[in-house]
């Protein structure tokens, strides 16, 4: 099948651009000068950085899979239209934000990073059941979470307030020519500047009511279960064992890509043009087009490497090859003046060389030849493959080693029985084939497997239902006007005092825009509230 498909490559690649525009691989973050994306495969510029067809499709995917949520019916040909253009619209929005970022010098500092993540969780957690108590978000739970999360974890959440802080930087830098009213500048101000101290009672119904007082009968599980059934529905699962070859370049790759860079090097060294040679070799498309040229760029713009080459050769200078992520790069400072620099460079990715790829399609070709007539295993075993286990859902088609395997988990769910074995497929990262070893149809959790989780949800509506009666009922006791004192002694709590906070602030205790914030500004000095939930 392989090879029947390269042998095709010429019309089957012709098809594929004249309907996608070009698919190439897409590389997510900066790019070599540290400002966009270096790839092939654009389906248009902006401001010449390219939007590449994996951008836009990543976008276009998150945008569809929102409109499918939100509706019962299948995704029409004009909806899909409408899809289209949006995601480019966001595509756009994405670069000239990040440009309009870079001009106007916003950054963001590891302690906001730090701040944000201790307080402002996203919207995403902030609204998980797992972080609640009483229905409330505990800030408590979630920083415990934080306590003990996993490395990987930590640094998604970095990433998305290094991605979200800037924003909102710049959401207020332009906020600031909106009209606003006087009313609401007023509020406004009364928000960030406006201070009370409080203090307070804080009643915690996980701790005033055991478990064995509110948990549910059986009939209330089983109702619970009968009237929020789609909150348990699962989806069809495979396990599956699988065998990758990875697309990564070799340690001789990049050895091959150096010695390209140090090749050119030598040529302009001998007299050849900057400029020309960069248009024919740098694969930084975006500077490429006008000789290699990045403009003017302040220190810390660039990546580690790049940017301790620019501000320490000599201005006109034409560096030895420099490695980074990217690939290695040549780079002549034209001009340079304290912490800012102009420059020009010419990249040269590492990629597989001729040779590597060979091997790798022989490789494909005999792990889909061996396959032909023997199990995963052995065919594994004679290439001296490592074989792995997975379980996959078309919702997740996601393995280590292989990256995204949607074709992969379209054939275990909708193809193979038990024991078959896959063709070979082919991903931007990975050649990968794949045994299925069982398969889970879609369906629902049964009430048994359900009832644990319904169990907790509703010990924890009834704990706080049972709380604020019990609270209700001991305020009731006192005499009228009772003190926050007296108050406290009868329901066995302690009486809490803040630092003075403003209305937009979280105060350990109380939280963050609710009632009890807005209680706390609503009362005249020295005069206290009712129960508030």
């Amino acid at each position: 099948m392989m090879r029947q498909m390269r042998e095709n490559t010429k019309w089957i690649m012709l098809v594929t651009a004249l309907a996608f525009f070009a698919l190439m691989v897409f590389e997510w973050g900066m790019d070599a000068s540290g400002r966009s994306g270096v790839g092939q495969g654009n389906v248009g510029t902006v401001n010449r950085i390219p939007v590449t067809y994996e951008q836009w499709q990543t976008i276009r995917r998150n945008l569809f899979d929102q409109v499918q949520a939100a509706s019962d019916n299948p995704i029409t040909s004009a909806q899909n239209k409408e899809i289209d253009d949006a995601a480019w619209e966001e595509a756009v929005n994405q670069i000239l934000i990040q440009e309009e970022l870079q001009r106007r010098g916003i950054r963001v500092s590891d302690e906001e990073i730090r701040q944000a993540a201790r307080f402002y969780p996203p919207p995403s957690l902030r609204e998980s059941t797992v972080f609640q108590t009483n229905g409330q978000f505990d800030l408590q739970k979630y920083q415990q979470y934080l306590a003990a999360v996993d490395e990987l974890t930590l640094l998604q959440l970095e990433a998305y307030y290094r991605d979200l802080i800037p924003r909102e930087k710049l959401l207020r830098q332009v906020s600031e020519g909106i009209y606003a009213t006087d009313g609401q500048l007023w509020q406004t101000w009364k928000d960030e500047n406006e201070r009370v101290a409080a203090r307070f009672v804080a009643l915690g119904p996980a701790t005033m009511i055991s478990d064995s007082a509110a948990m549910p009968s059986d009939a209330e599980i089983s109702r619970y279960y009968r009237e929020n059934r789609e909150d348990f529905r699962i989806p069809a699962r495979a396990s599956v064992r699988y065998a990758s070859l990875s697309k990564a370049p070799l340690p001789v790759d990049t050895a091959a890509a150096e010695q390209r860079a140090r090749d050119i090097r030598q040529e302009i060294l001998d007299g050849g043009d900057f400029a020309e040679i960069a248009m024919r070799e740098s694969a930084d498309q975006a500077s490429a087009s006008v000789g290699g040229d990045l403009g003017r760029f302040g220190r810390g713009a660039m990546v580690p490497p790049f940017d301790t080459a620019a501000f320490s050769v000599p201005v006109g200078q034409l560096t030895e090859p420099v490695k980074t992520q990217f690939g290695w790069h040549l780079i002549e400072v034209t001009e340079r003046s304290g912490d800012s620099a102009s420059a020009r460079h010419i990249l040269l990715p590492v990629e597989l060389t001729d040779d590597t790829e060979l091997e790798l399609f022989a490789l494909a070709d005999s792990l889909e030849a061996l396959l032909d007539n023997r199990s995963l295993d052995e065919a594994a075993s004679v290439l001296g493959l490592q074989v792995q286990t997975a379980d996959l859902t078309q919702e997740f088609p996601f393995v280590a080693g292989a990256g995204q395997i949607a074709e992969g988990a379209d054939w275990a769910v909708e193809e193979a029985a038990p024991g078959d074995a896959s063709p070979v497929f082919e991903n931007d990262a990975a050649f990968y084939a794949l045994e299925l070893v069982s398969f889970t149809p879609a369906g629902y959790l049964s009430e048994e497997q359900a009832r644990g989780s319904i169990q907790q949800t509703l010990v924890q509506e009834r704990k706080v239902r049972m709380a604020v009666a019990e609270a209700e009922a001991a305020i009731a006791s006192l005499p009228a006007g009772a003190s926050i004192e007296q108050i406290a002694e009868a329901l066995g709590r302690q009486v809490q005092t803040s630092e003075p906070f403003t209305r937009n602030d979280f105060v350990p205790g109380m939280g963050r825009h609710n009632a009890a914030i807005g209680a706390a500004f609503g009362l005249p000095q020295g005069r206290r509230s009712g129960l508030v939930t």
